[in-house]
């Protein structure tokens, strides 16, 4: 299941969490849009290895952040529309939990 973000234009929404390995390497958040916008999404982490993903509800990748060895991953400026999940994914095998920063923007 994912966790829902409940946009307002031009509002930015920082949420904390943690990705956990292995038994929940993923972290869904849906937005639901009612009309097209463009959506920047920031995520950070001082430790780990977190991988950023912008999917369809067919879980298909809009937009990815796959930066190595690296917990800083950015989707800058994508245009979307309608119901979007975004992935936080814990790539390290090595960190059981790793804390991280979420912040979505969505802009007219």
């Amino acid at each position: 299941s994912a966790y829902g973000i409940s946009p307002e234009l031009g509002i930015s929404y920082t949420l904390y969490s943690s990705a956990k390995k292995p038994t929940d390497a993923d972290d869904f958040f849906s937005v639901t849009l009612t009309s097209t916008s463009h959506m920047t999404i920031l995520l950070r982490a001082n430790i780990g290895d977190l991988d950023l993903r912008l999917q369809d509800p067919g879980g298909f990748d809009l937009a990815a952040s796959l930066n190595g060895a690296t917990s800083n991953e950015t989707i800058t400026n994508i245009s979307v529309s309608n119901t979007v999940y975004i992935d936080v994914h814990a790539s390290t095998t090595t960190i059981d939990t790793i804390p991280y920063t979420l912040t979505v923007f969505i802009a007219p």
